[in-house]
């Protein structure tokens, strides 16, 4: 009897582990988060693929779940920086376009992702204050961040509200202290 040895590799890819992917994986993961993000037109800002590589996946700032076998996306998550710094002289990070695949929802990789950019952002910057700016009526990913020890916070003075070019009432959660 021939003795079949099974190799896994970790889906969860962080930051500049991200970034190190080869170019095909990369796109592949941009060009489907882009196209899941549309689905949320009303809860979530909208990038494209280029965009997600150029300003979240090459400079080390998102994470990814990356399903090897059926080569499709499970879950990812962006960590976007503010310019300036807020009244306490903190560079802000904003955790974002928090997403997973349809079929691979309520198993607990929201969380996962969430605790992934946290210690992402971390790495990048571990003075950064990070936060989460959430639509106010999108309650399932706020009571997952409280879960996870987020607080509601007043918004920085150097964040802007982009979600509904600014109009949408929303919450700001500070994720800095998460309960990882």
């Amino acid at each position: 009897m021939v003795e079949q040895k099974i190799i896994t590799i970790n889906p969860l890819i962080y930051g500049q582990d991200l970034l190190n992917l080869n170019d095909q994986l990369k796109w592949q993961i941009a060009f489907a988060v882009s196209d899941l993000l549309k689905q949320h037109q009303g809860h979530m800002l909208q990038f494209n693929g280029y965009q997600l590589v150029e300003k979240f996946i090459n400079p080390g700032l998102a994470v990814a779940m990356w399903d090897y076998q059926n080569k499709t996306l499970m879950a990812f998550a962006k960590n976007a920086p503010w310019p300036g710094a807020n009244e306490y002289g903190q560079q802000v990070l904003e955790f974002g376009s928090w997403i997973t695949a349809p079929g691979y929802e309520n198993k607990g990789i929201g969380t996962l992702m969430a605790k992934a950019a946290a210690i992402t952002a971390n790495c990048f910057d571990p003075n950064s204050q990070l936060i989460a700016v959430c639509a106010g009526d999108n309650t399932k990913p706020i009571d997952v961040l409280k879960k996870l020890g987020a607080i509601e916070t007043e918004k920085p003075s150097n964040v802007q509200i982009l979600l509904g070019e600014g109009q949408a009432k929303v919450i700001v959660l500070d994720m800095s202290h998460l309960n990882l």
